[in-house]
């Protein structure tokens, strides 16, 4: 199983870096559904979502269902990634901090499916005159040592980043 999702999740990865995504979105979109429901059909078996994988491997499937832009799928990706947040504790690999950062991206997307303010920072918009990006207001409560701690930049950071998208 493990072996699998990671293959779904290079797919993924390669549908966004081969080029012209705007041109293959539509492609793109009908095989992230694909991609998820295999996923899903793969996870049916475990007690719950993500039971017994590695942090690598709760992170591929995360990012997966975090693709799939809806809140269900969205919040889906936040429960995997928090079960490998868990895992991660007291631990600075790699896998811990890829899995760390999209648990924050992943709870920053679904909050914007909702209309809230993200908590993080770390989801973009494009500017309405289609130039440039910026990001949207984020929850001024969270600090960023709570940034940190899941491998997200600090808003001063992510402000400097979002100037910098082409």
């Amino acid at each position: 199983m493990k072996n699998r999702i990671k293959q779904l999740f290079k797919e993924d990865v390669l549908d966004r870096t081969a080029g012209n995504i705007k041109e293959r979105l539509p492609e793109i979109m009908k095989r992230d559904k694909e991609r998820a429901k295999e996923l899903r059909k793969l996870l049916e078996g475990l007690k719950e979502d993500g039971d017994g994988l590695d942090a690598q491997t709760l992170y591929y499937a995360a990012f997966i269902f975090h693709h799939q832009g809806t809140k269900r799928a969205t919040a889906r990706a936040r429960s995997i990634a928090k079960r490998g947040v868990k895992l991660c504790e007291g631990k600075n690999t790699k896998a811990c901090k890829q899995v760390c950062w999209l648990y924050a991206a992943s709870t920053d997307r679904f909050l914007r499916l909702e209309g809230k303010l993200q908590k993080y920072g770390t989801q973009y918009r494009r500017k309405k005159n289609g130039k440039g990006f910026y990001l949207p207001s984020v929850d001024p409560t969270t600090t960023d040592e709570e940034r940190k701690a899941l491998n997200v930049p600090t808003l001063a950071e992510a402000k400097k980043f979002a100037k910098n998208i082409k």
